[in-house]
Formats: structure tokens, C-alpha cells, sequence
């Protein structure tokens, strides 16, 4: 019988045994949720069953749009035998169980529809200092604003031989949150200036919060070797498996909820050659304002070599938060499974199978086009921003690593981190995929680093000569309270410990200039050899820069008290005195509690300048 409070799925059929499908009872009993505006509760003790999501032979997603509470309730979520290669199959693959969506269907204003406001509000101008952008909507809204004739994120990598030789790129694109009368939130400012519109779309943002609560959702994985031949003798793979729970509602708590993983290929088959199924991630949100992941247990996935594979992403979203979430195989044993304590082993290092050393996990989770994304009370493995971060903050937080590339400001506060990777220690690592660039700051406030090499690189570089479709930046740094440990035994850094600011310029030091020494500009060539597109020297341009770097306005390292470990090290800074104008560094300012320096010409502070 039905509830005239709440919505039950056993009112709709469903079993809860964790044999019995129940996918179409749940599917409508929140369909009748949604619709009679009532919350839906799981009963306490029940396993859920789903597997395969056809409805009358149609995919199908649950639809949230009510609160849902699944305390002490179990989902058993089957993709063993989930076969992307069958078409009968791949929508399953590639659609979300549960999606929280929004009241209203997303507006899209484009050149069949809306060319006259398109012109206009690019005549008025869409750039950094843009305040407004009158769509005449009347309502608060998260917008995303195209070019598709600029392209941006113009990836360098093993990518060549994508899109017919023109490599991996995107459509000049982000988001922008919009109040009722147009102004632009100024948390979400243009990062890039548009010569045209070609398309908007709205995504109503005054919807009433939904809350999500509780529920343990235990995924099998795909078993199946997704590495298959192509009739050209070719090996492909399949592509993302997404079979979790995605937000696209503003305003939206996803609170208490544990995913486990199971029933992934095991590194003996891996060793054997087959490769398991890479997922875009359990939790996901896009397109919306103000999601919090809260009081959540993430799991690392097993990384097969093939492409990364994530239990966490979001596509843009504006203030995507992670609050007291938790990451079940952080630490790991010898044998790679979930430790509830510090092993000294991280789920993102390479394990020792019968003498290989496969990596055992990827990093916890990759995000795009996001804006103002927080970790906040976190133990996760990886802070990942793909295409263009603008602010980010990791507070009261442990990691072991860090991927991103943006604008703004980056806040590091009461961090620790761990070198996962037993020859580098790179702390945060702008993506050299996307040409390493943050424009802005990073702030540092209280920072743990157990490193596993003798020296560190605080904020690395890799200068490639390639166009990315925008102007790179290194990012000024502003630090106190760094202390650096041995991460295999634990002890402090000895006194005289190098952190290196940035990495050494010594491989490209006229990086900034129109020209660069050694290192010639790139270009998308075909390779006869290896029958496929390549990037490859353009020698005919001599050493034209196509990625002049902007060198950043300042460091700054900082003592507080007397006790100050930031005291121990030497800060190393590479010295560019010698070429012309200085060098990158030449306009720097370095500042510590003793001086304030520009360029490299002297040693000042706490910092050295060496060759």
C-alpha cells in the first residue's frame, strides 16, 4: 500500500531479497515521487538488486527529484557481464543508475534560434571585466557560453593520430552563474575573451534543494576484457562505463553514502594481457551550482593502462564541494586491498606482481570546466582538474596527488600530502598536457609533505613549444608552515633540504620570449613509420614560440614564528640573471621575512638562485 507521506519501493513491487531485479520498481516508484512531490524512503535491511536498466526495451535512468533517504539500505549494482561491444547493450553501459535532475529542461540559444541576442551581447563585449550578460531570462541561472570557431584545450600527448591529424581540442567554452536580472556572479568571471557566441545554453538554477542520504552501493565490475581487435588488426578498447549515481540538479546534498567496488580483473589476468572496464565515476555531477558530496566513502579503481578511471567527476559544475569524504583504499596492503590503516603503501603506487609493477589504482577522481571546486575534511587520493579550473581549495585535507591547470586562486590549508610515486616528488603538478598554467596564486598555509626523494619540486613545469589555444602562466606562490618528512621513515627533513619553487629552466630558458634556444615549435606531422599522425619538429619555423610562458609576478616565502620549519630548507629558484632582460625571472619579485628582491641576480632570504 502506499504511504501518504513517503514513497516506498516495495509499494511498487520491488523485493529487496539482492536476487529479485527491482530497477523497475524503484525507477517508478521515484517517477510517482517526482510527481506527487513526496520523499521516497528504502526500506532499512533491504538489497536493492539492479542489473540490467531496460524498461519495454528502453533505457532508463531513476529520476530524483524528491529527498531520498536509503539509511541503512544496501543497492547491489551488476556489471559483470555488461558488454560495451554489444549494441543491445552500450546505452546500459554508458547511462547513469540514479540521476538527481533539475524541474526544468535546459534552454538552448543558438543561430537557428537566437542569432540577433547572440550578436548583440558580443558586440557589448564577453571578456574578464564583463559583469552582465542580459539574456532577458528573469531567473537565476548556471549558463554555458560557446565558440566553437576558437579552440582551446588543445591537448599535446599520444593524441596526434585522433581527428583526422588536427589532435585533441575543445570548443572555447565555460560557465557563468547568472542572478535574475543578468549580473554575473563574481565567483564565476569570464576566463577568456570571445570574438563570437555561437551558442548558450541556460540551466535553471531556483530549483529547491533535494538531499540524498545514506546508502551502501556495492558495484561488481565489469569482468569483461574490453581490449579487442579491430579488422585492420588494431587494438582498441572500450570506452567509459558510467553506472552510478550523477547530479544535475542545483542545490543538491549527497550525504553518507559508501560505495564499494568488487569483481574487478585481477592483476594475473592483467598481466595475461586483458584489461579491465575504465568508469567516468560513481558520483558525478554537471551542469549545476552548488553541489556537496558529504560524509562520503569513495573507492579507487583498478587502473588497467588504458585510460584513466575514476569513482569521482564533474563536468561544469560551479562550487563543487567534498566534505569529510573519505577514500576506503587510500592505504592499501601488500596485496593491494582497502587497509583501514597507514601501511605506508598508497592505492596509487605500483605493486609487485610476480616482478611486474603494474600501478594498482588511478586517482580518485577528474573534473572538467569546473569552477570554485573544495576539498574540505578529506582523505583522497588525487585533486584533479583536467580543462580549466578556476579556484580551487584543499582545506584540513590529505592527498597524495595533485593535477590541474586554471586560473585564479589555488589554497592549500593544514594539508598533508604523500608522494605516490617512489621517483618524483612533485607536489602540485600543473597537467604538462594542457601546458602547465595557472594564472593566478597558489597560497600555502600549513603544508605536510612526505616526500620519497632527496630533493622537491613544489609547483612543476614542462615547457612544450605548442599552441594549447590560450597564454600559459606559471603561478605566483605565497607559503608558511611547510614541513617536509621521509615518507618511508617518517623523519623530518635534515636541515638544508632543497624544495625547488619551480622546476629548473635550464632545457628552454627563453621560454617567455617570441624565440626560444633549444627547443623548436611543434606540429601535427604523419609519420610513414609508425602509420599514424605524430607530433614532430617544425623546421621550417626555425624556434618561433607558440607558448610563450608568463613568468609569474611574485614568491613569497614566509617564517611565522621562531619555530618556523620553513627555516630548515633552502628554496631554490633556477638563476636567469645572465639572459637577456634577466631572464624568466627577470621582472619576480622574491620576497621573504628578511628582503624584498627582484629578478635573480642576488641571493636574498630564504632563497637560492643556482644555475
Amino acid at each position: 500500500m502506499l504511504n501518504e507521506n513517503y514513497v516506498l519501493y516495495e509499494s511498487f513491487g520491488a523485493k529487496g531479497d539482492g536476487v529479485t531485479d527491482d530497477f523497475e520498481a524503484i525507477y517508478r516508484a521515484h517517477v510517482y515521487a517526482n510527481e506527487s512531490r513526496l520523499p521516497v524512503k528504502g526500506a532499512a535491511g533491504a538489497k536493492y538488486y539492479i542489473h540490467h536498466t531496460k524498461i519495454d526495451g528502453e533505457v532508463k535512468c531513476v529520476p530524483i527529484k524528491t529527498n531520498t533517504d536509503w539509511t541503512d539500505v544496501e543497492f547491489i549494482i551488476d556489471d559483470s557481464d555488461l558488454d560495451y561491444s554489444d549494441p543491445e547493450q552500450r546505452e546500459m553501459c554508458t547511462t547513469s543508475i540514479f540521476e538527481i535532475i533539475p524541474e526544468n529542461p535546459k534552454i538552448t540559444l543558438d543561430a537557428d534560434n537566437s542569432a540577433e541576442l547572440l550578436s548583440s551581447i558580443k558586440d557589448i563585449g564577453c571578456s574578464f571585466g564583463t559583469k552582465r550578460l542580459d539574456l532577458g531570462l528573469g531567473y537565476p541561472a548556471l549558463v554555458v557560453i560557446y565558440n566553437s570557431n576558437q579552440h582551446v584545450y588543445r591537448r599535446y600527448g599520444p593524441y596526434a593520430n585522433s581527428n583526422n591529424g588536427k589532435g585533441v581540442y575543445s570548443s572555447q567554452m565555460e560557465l557563468l552563474v547568472l542572478d535574475k536580472d543578468g549580473t554575473i556572479s563574481r565567483d564565476t568571471p569570464f576566463m577568456f575573451d570571445y570574438s563570437e557566441l555561437t551558442k548558450v545554453e541556460v540551466y535553471r538554477s531556483d530549483d529547491g534543494p533535494v538531499t540524498v542520504k545514506g546508502g551502501l552501493m556495492r558495484t561488481i565490475a565489469c569482468d569483461i576484457n574490453i581490449i579487442y581487435t579491430t579488422e585492420d588488426g588494431k587494438k582498441r578498447h572500450f570506452g567509459y562505463y558510467e553506472r552510478g549515481l550523477k547530479v544535475s540538479r542545483s542545490h543538491t546534498v549527497v550525504d553518507g553514502m559508501v560505495h564499494v567496488i568488487e569483481g574487478e580483473i585481477s592483476f594475473e589476468r592483467q598481466l595475461k594481457g586483458e584489461r579491465g572496464a575504465h568508469y567516468s565515476g560513481f558520483f558525478l555531477a554537471a551542469t549545476a551550482d552548488t553541489v556537496e558530496f558529504r560524509n562520503c566513502v569513495l573507492q579507487g579503481r583498478r587502473y588497467y593502462h588504458v585510460s584513466g578511471t575514476y569513482d569521482f567527476g564533474a563536468r561544469l559544475v560551479n562550487n563543487i564541494r567534498l566534505v569529510n569524504c573519505d577514500q576506503r583504499n587510500f592505504w592499501v596492503d601488500a596485496d593491494g586491498n582497502p587497509s583501514d590503516t597507514d601501511t605506508g603503501r598508497l592505492s596509487m603506487e605500483r605493486v609487485n606482481v610476480d616482478g611486474a609493477w603494474p600501478n594498482f589504482c588511478w586517482g580518485i577522481g577528474g573534473t572538467n570546466y569546473c569552477k570554485n571546486m573544495e576539498y574540505i575534511g578529506c582523505r583522497l587520493s588525487r585533486f584533479d582538474a583536467h580543462q580549466g579550473l578556476y579556484n580551487g581549495k584543499v582545506i584540513d585535507s590529505t592527498v597524495s596527488a595533485f593535477e590541474l591547470i586554471g586560473k585564479g586562486d589555488f589554497i592549500l590549508k593544514n594539508v598533508e600530502w604523500y608522494s605516490y610515486n617512489a621517483n618524483a616528488s612533485t607536489v602540485l603538478a600543473l597537467r604538462s598536457d594542457y601546458g602547465s598554467t595557472w594564472d593566478g596564486n597558489i597560497y600555502i598555509d600549513g603544508l605536510k609533505l612526505y616526500a620519497s626523494t632527496d630533493t622537491l619540486t613544489l609547483v612543476p613545469h614542462h615547457y612544450v613549444n605548442w599552441d594549447f589555444g590560450y597564454t600559459c602562466h606559471i603561478p605566483s606562490v605565497e607559503a608558511k608552515r611547510i614541513s617536509v618528512f621521509d615518507k618511508k621513515t617518517r623523519e623530518p627533513a635534515p636541515e638544508g633540504y632543497v624544495i625547488n619553487v619551480y622546476p629548473p629552466l635550464t632545457a628552454e630558458p627563453k621560454m617567455h620570449l617570441a624565440e626560444t634556444e633549444k627547443t623548436p615549435p611543434l606540429s601535427i606531422q604523419w609519420s610513414d613509420e609508425k602509420n599514424e599522425f605524430v607530433f614532430a619538429a617544425d623546421k621550417e619555423r626555425g624556434f618561433s614560440n607558440d607558448n610563450p610562458i608568463v613568468p609569474p609576478k611574485y614568491v613569497k616565502i614566509s617564517a611565522v614564528n621562531a619555530s618556523d620549519t620553513t627555516l630548515k630548507y633552502v628554496y631554490a629558484i633556477t638563476d636567469t640573471s645572465d639572459v637577456e632582460g634577466g631572464g624568466f625571472f627577470g621582472k619576480t619579485r622574491f620576497i621573504s621575512n628578511e628582503s624584498d628582491n627582484v629578478g635573480t641576480n642576488e641571493k636574498i632570504g630564504l632563497f637560492t638562485f643556482v644555475k
